[in-house]
């Protein structure tokens, strides 16, 4: 009962954000038109733009108080909620199998600041040191790791539980402490290394003027298969037009897709 209770505060909370999100997304909207328009963005680049320039392409919404906000209290509400659900998970790892419950890995945040982004451990304790010889030895991984900076079907995961977590994306769910202490946001461009902020390109400075997302549009889209390049593009276009009411929509699409994910 008390679970159904804050899930209804969560949804209350969600439309009185989307409400005032389509309250202000026009204004944002025809702002961003207006600069299309003025710089074109024909060459595909922010690069040569000072840095007041690049802001005023990005969503004024990405960089208010009010989004701020927002990732607070959703990101408080939910570890209220899935705190026995976290407990859980930390015993089950603990228990089957060797080394840490929590893995973090140095990630690039707004601003170029470096922080550490936080995961339950799904893979074997020295995960990183085999990267680099699983990739020397077989050249498909190696072309699979190249174009999505990731493996389907990665060896170092943890036979129990790894697969389980990571197919599910519940591995992530520790990322809610970073969005509670400002690393991160709900929604936004996915968290990377600096080896994957250079394929960015021309885009870097835009992805750095934000905060990276527990969420964002790659997720939501259930697009797993789709290239690096391909999230860059989503991740750029969510940059440049985000409004409350579009986190909102994005939040909804990630619990859809997550559902049609684990019914398969």
């Amino acid at each position: 009962m008390e679970v159904l209770l804050w899930l209804g505060a969560i949804v209350i909370v969600l439309c009185s954000f989307y409400a005032v999100g389509l309250a202000s997304s026009h204004r944002v909207t025809v702002k961003l038109r207006k600069e299309r328009e003025a710089k074109t963005f024909s060459d595909g680049s922010f690069a040569e733009l000072p840095e007041a320039e690049i802001h005023s392409t990005v969503s004024s919404y990405n960089l208010s108080y009010v989004k701020r906000a927002f990732d607070i209290i959703i990101s408080f509400l939910l570890i209220i909620i899935f705190s026995p659900f976290l407990l859980v998970i930390m015993i089950f790892i603990k228990v089957s199998s060797r080394g840490p419950v929590f893995f973090s890995h140095q990630r690039i945040g707004k601003d170029r600041k470096t922080f550490q982004c936080l995961k339950f451990r799904t893979m074997v304790p020295d995960a990183e040191k085999r990267l680099d010889a699983l990739l020397k030895e077989n050249p498909e991984l190696s072309r699979e790791w190249s174009v999505q900076q990731k493996l389907r079907a990665d060896p170092r995961v943890e036979p129990l539980f790894g697969q389980f977590l990571r197919s599910s994306s519940l591995d992530e769910l520790p990322q809610l402490l970073n969005v509670l202490r400002g690393d991160m946001s709900i929604v936004g461009p996915r968290p990377v290394t600096e080896e994957e902020l250079q394929l960015y390109g021309n885009w870097i400075p835009v992805y750095l003027s934000v905060k990276p997302g527990l969420t964002g549009p790659w997720q939501a889209s259930y697009q797993s298969g789709a290239s690096f390049q391909s999230r860059v593009a989503m991740d750029v276009d969510y940059i440049v037009r985000a409004n409350l009411a579009e986190d909102v929509k994005v939040i909804a699409d990630t619990v859809k897709s997550f559902s049609r994910m684990n019914s398969l």
